[in-house]
């Protein structure tokens, strides 16, 4: 793949990267909408993704960080926070 880019990165030759696209979650109702995010998240992360998440409000992180915990305490191969 050729990447028109000033420092000549080309991260698709370097590593196995995927855009999942967006997380699915209720809108409506923010509790759900967190369980929909850590969810969603530790299903990644048991597939030994290491997830790499641009934009988004950002009530989206702590759900993130929190799957990213849970997933380290059951001694995840590829994921460490903090």
């Amino acid at each position: 793949m050729v990447l028109f880019n000033f420092v000549g990165a080309s991260p698709f030759d370097s590593f196995q990267v995927a855009d999942i696209g967006d997380i699915n979650f209720n809108f409506c109702n923010l509790q759900k909408a967190c369980e929909d995010i850590r969810n969603q998240y530790r299903k990644l992360i048991s597939n030994a993704c290491i997830p790499l998440t641009l934009g988004g409000d950002h009530t989206i992180s702590y759900p993130i960080l929190q799957a990213m915990k849970v997933s380290e305490s059951m001694n995840s191969p590829s994921v460490s926070v903090g």
